[in-house]
């Protein structure tokens, strides 16, 4: 019995030397034909894909986006690689999730944004920086205003708390019901884009023609 229980050792041995020789092989060309793959497609690299779908408009963040390889030899023109190349980026039109973030996608500096979703009973209004003395500069996508109009002697609340869809630049015209004038520059070139209702466009519209009309900033957190 002990010479058996010797001989079944030496098997069971045996049988585990060449498993593990099996397992190193395989091993072996398993990343042998991985090396061959990727020489033949190229070196694999990092590309920016939308991490989930994403609106346009969107601001790019590194929670919206993440990297997926990709073989360097098949990337598309105006790809990205890292997210700080995008980060506060605008993006142009939506990206499904996994969708490559090209270059194409993304508002260009000069060209203008896409205007933000409008909910529904609402509408964008475009007032003109050269209507009003506020510094366009100091206001943003999300804060609040209220509208001044006034004349001669008086002056009144027009619209209150209403708010600020975007600051853009103004390409089509710098006054009201004319044509832009060219020696308007910089911040008198801009446009403020405000959420308002149908009935609230018609008196800002009808205040704009007849009387002068200011914005005023109100604060963040005052209802």
């Amino acid at each position: 019995m002990r010479r058996l229980a010797e001989r079944f050792a030496r098997f069971y041995l045996a049988a585990s030397i060449a498993a593990a020789l099996l397992a190193a092989l395989t091993a072996f060309a398993y990343l042998r034909g991985l090396r061959s793959q990727a020489a033949e497609n190229g070196r694999l690299v990092g590309v920016l894909v939308a991490a989930r779908d994403l609106e346009a408009g969107e601001v790019l963040s590194g929670d919206s986006l993440q990297t997926v390889p990709f073989p360097d030899r098949y990337l598309f023109p105006g790809t990205f690689t890292d997210v700080s190349q995008v980060s506060g980026a605008v993006l142009r039109h939506p990206l499904r999730s996994g969708e490559p973030v090209l270059a194409s996608a993304l508002v260009q500096p000069g060209v203008g944004a896409p205007v933000p979703p409008v909910e529904p009973g609402f509408r964008a209004y475009p007032l003109p920086a050269s209507t009003f003395s506020f510094p366009p500069s100091c206001l943003h996508q999300g804060c609040r205003v209220d509208v001044i109009s006034a004349s001669e002697g008086s002056a009144r609340l027009l619209l209150e708390n209403v708010e600020v869809l975007g600051v853009f630049p103004e390409e089509a015209t710098a006054t009201y019901g004319g044509a832009a004038s060219p020696s308007l520059q910089g911040e008198e070139r801009a446009c403020l884009l405000l959420k308002v209702t149908p009935e609230e466009a018609c008196l800002l519209t009808d205040a704009r023609e007849h009387e002068r009309v200011e914005v005023v900033l109100r604060p963040a957190r005052e209802p």
